[in-house]
């Protein structure tokens, strides 16, 4: 394994940020509303489908998912198909819950890498819908103004900056889930709340590269804090401590909910597509908190796969001091905001085409 030295970088940044993690959503309550986000497409191949999350939904009715052009002089969705079928409708939704509506058919439709698009969310024939689709998530990753999201509530075409992360994502035939730049898939969430006398003791994630790697730190969004914790980075063994840093909560900021970044004493190799754990372990029976998002997709866990690690990263927990792989629980459909800093990846560099890397 042959390291380079690269300047220190939070890996996956759309996965952690620098403030409480919250849900934005627009409202669409009349026939003509819609909302939709203005990007070029990540890949040349078959679109499926598109992912996104209801808020409240007061009144359901069908809703359609539309792949169509942009308008190149305004930057706005032309009304018009990018291709053939480019659409999908779902009969009903519920509140709180993430979707997928397939184009298409479910055959998908061809679509050119590079290509501008608006994805569009909007009624298909409304008969009485009055509904939220969640459009951001506040408080993770970095805003941007591509993407960005575009709407219609009733008085005319509006265009915003996609603060922080916009809240979709989309689903190719044999590429799987991919995020837009900035973007992640549609989530919700909240914090783990634990100390050092509950059971489990210790949450975090575990994760994978398929390249070697060098940690260098790490990158976390808690709660507010009052208590020390060591951050913990575990051996493919599940038990063999390659490192700890002790967050001392007197070596903080004001209190309040922010990303906050911890390093080793020295740098940590570790080998390609070993399973690595992550995990926060609090000092004190003083409560400590953990953002964590949660993917449900209706049974299956294809928006995980657009997160940082392409779906080999997800939430892991153990009570006490682990003696192997099977002493710790991991929860697939999970994700902590918790992510490695590196500061070298092995030689050759790996190609833009993987899955949940932010290169």
């Amino acid at each position: 394994m042959t390291i380079v030295a690269i300047p220190p970088i939070v890996w996956g940044e759309n996965l952690v940020g620098n403030g409480q993690p919250t849900l934005g959503y627009q409202t669409l309550d009349g026939a003509n509303d819609y909302i939709c986000w203005v990007h070029q497409l990540p890949r040349t191949g078959t679109l499926k489908s598109v992912g996104f999350r209801t808020d409240n939904v007061a009144v359901s009715d069908v809703l359609e998912a539309r792949i169509e052009t942009v308008d190149m002089t305004n930057g706005h969705a032309t009304g018009t198909l990018y291709a053939a079928n480019a659409n999908g409708t779902l009969a009903s939704v519920a509140s709180n819950t993430s979707y997928w509506i397939a184009l298409n058919g479910g055959n998908g439709v061809s679509v050119t890498a590079g290509d501008w698009v608006a994805i569009k969310i909007k009624f298909n024939s409304r008969v009485s819908g009055n509904l939220r689709v969640i459009h951001v998530w506040y408080g993770v990753g970095g805003g941007s103004i591509v993407p960005y999201r575009t709407y219609d509530a009733g008085s005319g075409n509006t265009k915003y900056n996609s603060s922080n992360n916009s809240n979709v994502a989309l689903e190719y035939a044999t590429l799987g889930v991919l995020p837009l730049c900035g973007a992640v898939p549609a989530v919700a969430a909240t914090t783990k709340v634990w100390n050092s006398t509950s059971n489990p003791d210790r949450y975090g994630n575990r994760f994978s590269f398929p390249f070697g790697v060098r940690i260098h730190g790490v990158y976390f969004v808690p709660g507010s804090t009052s208590t020390n914790a060591d951050v913990v980075l575990y051996d493919t063994d599940g038990a063999t401590v390659l490192g700890t840093i002790t967050c001392d909560k007197d070596l903080m900021g004001a209190t309040g909910v922010v990303g906050r970044r911890y390093d080793f004493a020295s740098p940590i190799t570790l080998a390609a597509n070993g399973v690595y754990r992550l995990a926060v372990v609090p000092s004190s029976s003083t409560n400590w908190q953990l953002y964590y998002a949660d993917v449900t997709d209706n049974g299956a866990v294809r928006a995980m796969t657009a997160f940082p690690g392409a779906g080999e990263w997800y939430a892991t927990s153990c009570n006490g001091a682990p003696a192997n792989n099977a002493s710790w629980t991991d929860i697939a459909t999970r994700i902590f905001l918790m992510t490695p800093v590196l500061d070298g990846i092995d030689i050759p560099v790996p190609r833009p085409e993987i899955r949940g890397a932010t290169l």
